[in-house]
C-alpha cells in the first residue's frame, strides 16, 4: 500500500486537542549544606477525536472494512514535589540526604461511542460514503485519582572509591470510578513500601564497577472497556555494570546487564473497538544488555555508539502468556559521527538500526528489520547558529511499529524530511 494512502474518512476524521499548564519551581538555600526545593504544576487537557477504525480485511486483500470511534477526554491534574536536602561532609564518610513528599491528584472524565461506515478500496478508494449511526458503547465514567509518597535517600562517599545510595518510598493511591452507564461507584486503595539499593566501586583509575536493585510501584491510571481501574503495576529490577573513562576522557563507555520483573501490566485494548482503553497483561519478564561508547579521538570529532538487546516475555497470564510484547526490538544499534571544523562548520552523519519486532497482541506477524541514515549541517557565526538536518537520507520505507492497539495498523515511517533552524543567542 502506497505510504501516502489515507485509509480514514477525511470528511468525518479530526482530532482537537486543548491543553495549558502553570507551575513553579521554588528554591531557597538555609546554608550551604541545607537546600528546599519546591515544583508544583496544574494541567488541563480535553481531547475531541472522532476517527476511523480499520477493522478487518476482506479476503480480497483490497476491502479494508471499517468502524468509527467518537471519543472524549477531560482531564485536570494538580502535581506538588517537595524534598529537603541536606549535605553532611567528611574526610573519609559523606552523607547527602534527602527527604521528600510528592501529590498527584487528578480528575479524569472519559466516553467512547462506536458506529461503522462503508467500506474502503485500499487501491481505488472512494471517500465521502457517509458514517452510519454512532451508538454509545456503553463508556461514560469519572475517574479521581490521588496519589501521595514519601521518599527517603541518603548517597553515602565512603573513601575514594566506595559510593553508596540507599533510598525507600512509600506509595499511597486512592482511586474512585463513577459509570455513569451502569451507575455503580467503585473505589480502590493501595499502598507499598518500594526500596533501593545502589553501589559503585572504582576498582581502578578511570573504571568502576556498579549494581543496583531496587522495586517499583506505579499506579495505573489505564481504564478497562467496562470501567473498570486496574491493580498498580509492581516491579522489581536487578542490574550490573561497567563504567569507563579512559585516556582523559576520550573514550567513556558504559556496559549494562539487567533483568526486570513487571507484574499487573496493562496494555492497549487489542479489540479495535474498544480504541482509547487498556487490558491487563499479568506478568512480564525483561532481560537485556546495553553497551554505550562514547569516543573522542580528538577536540573536532566525536563518535557515538550505542547497542541494545532485549529478550522480553510475557510470562503469566490467562491469554497471552509466552508471548512477547509489541514493537519491542530485541536487537537495536545507532552509530553517529560529528566533526568540528576550525571554520565553525560541523557535519554529522548517523545510522540506525532496528531488528524485526512483534506486530500483535497475540503474536501474529513481525515488522520487518530497518535502517535509516541521518545526516545534519551546523554553521556558526558570533551568536547566531544554523542548522540543518536530513532524517531519513536514503528515503527508506520502513515500519516504526504497529497501532498502539496491536490490532492490523501499522505506523508507516517518515520519507525524507529536511528541517532548517535558526537559533540565535541574546
Amino acid at each position: 500500500i502506497d505510504r501516502k494512502r489515507n485509509v480514514r474518512e477525511p470528511s468525518f476524521d479530526r482530532l482537537a486537542i486543548e491543553r495549558s499548564q502553570v507551575g513553579y519551581v521554588l528554591e531557597h538555600e538555609f546554608s550551604d549544606a541545607l537546600h528546599l526545593r519546591q515544583a508544583l504544576r496544574y494541567s488541563s487537557a480535553e481531547v475531541r477525536s472522532d476517527l476511523s477504525i480499520a477493522l478487518f480485511v476482506d479476503p480480497d486483500l483490497r476491502t479494508l472494512n471499517r468502524g468509527v470511534g467518537v471519543f472524549r477526554n477531560e482531564d485536570d491534574s494538580l502535581a506538588v514535589d517537595t524534598n529537603l536536602e541536606w549535605s553532611l561532609p567528611g574526610d573519609s564518610l559523606s552523607h547527602r540526604l534527602v527527604f521528600g513528599v510528592d501529590l498527584l491528584d487528578q480528575d479524569v472524565q472519559q466516553s467512547f461511542a462506536f458506529g461503522f461506515q462503508s467500506p474502503l478500496d485500499l487501491y481505488a478508494p472512494a471517500y465521502g460514503q457517509g458514517v452510519g449511526p454512532i451508538f454509545p458503547a456503553g463508556v461514560d465514567f469519572d475517574r479521581e485519582d490521588l496519589l501521595l509518597g514519601a521518599y527517603v535517600q541518603d548517597q553515602i562517599e565512603v573513601g575514594d572509591r566506595l559510593d553508596i545510595v540507599l533510598g525507600a518510598r512509600y506509595d499511597t493511591a486512592d482511586t474512585r470510578n463513577d459509570d455513569a452507564v451502569g451507575g455503580a461507584s467503585t473505589r480502590q486503595d493501595d499502598d507499598a513500601f518500594v526500596p533501593r539499593l545502589g553501589v559503585v566501586y572504582e576498582i581502578a583509575p578511570d573504571v568502576s564497577i556498579y549494581a543496583n536493585v531496587a522495586r517499583s510501584f506505579n499506579p495505573s491510571f489505564g481504564v478497562a472497556f467496562s470501567g473498570e481501574s486496574f491493580d498498580p503495576e509492581e516491579g522489581e529490577i536487578i542490574e550490573f555494570g561497567l563504567k569507563t573513562a579512559l585516556f582523559d576522557g576520550r573514550l567513556n563507555a558504559t556496559l549494562a546487564l539487567y533483568e526486570i520483573e513487571r507484574s499487573n501490566v496493562v496494555s492497549t485494548d487489542p479489540d479495535p473497538t474498544h480504541a482509547g482503553f487498556s487490558i491487563a497483561t499479568g506478568e512480564q519478564r525483561s532481560r537485556g544488555v546495553d553497551l554505550d561508547v562514547a569516543v573522542h579521538p580528538g577536540d573536532a570529532l566525536n563518535i557515538v555508539f550505542m547497542y541494545a538487546y532485549t529478550d522480553i516475555e510475557i510470562t503469566r497470564d490467562t491469554d497471552f502468556e509466552g508471548e512477547r510484547p509489541i514493537n519491542v526490538p530485541r536487537h537495536q544499534l545507532s552509530a553517529h559521527a560529528h566533526y568540528e571544523f576550525a571554520s565553525g562548520l560541523g557535519l554529522g552523519l548517523g545510522a540506525r538500526r532496528v531488528g524485526r519486532r512483534e506486530g500483535t497482541l497475540p503474536n501474529s506477524y513481525e515488522l520487518p528489520a530497518y535502517t535509516t541514515v541521518d545526516a545534519s549541517a551546523t554553521y556558526a557565526i558570533g551568536d547566531a547558529r544554523v542548522r540543518l538536518n536530513v532524517y531519513n537520507l536514503l528515503d527508506e520505507d520502513y515500519f516504526p511499529s504497529s497501532a498502539s492497539t496491536g490490532g492490523i495498523g501499522v505506523l508507516v515511517g517518515e520519507p525524507r524530511t529536511v528541517r532548517l533552524t535558526l537559533e540565535y543567542a541574546l
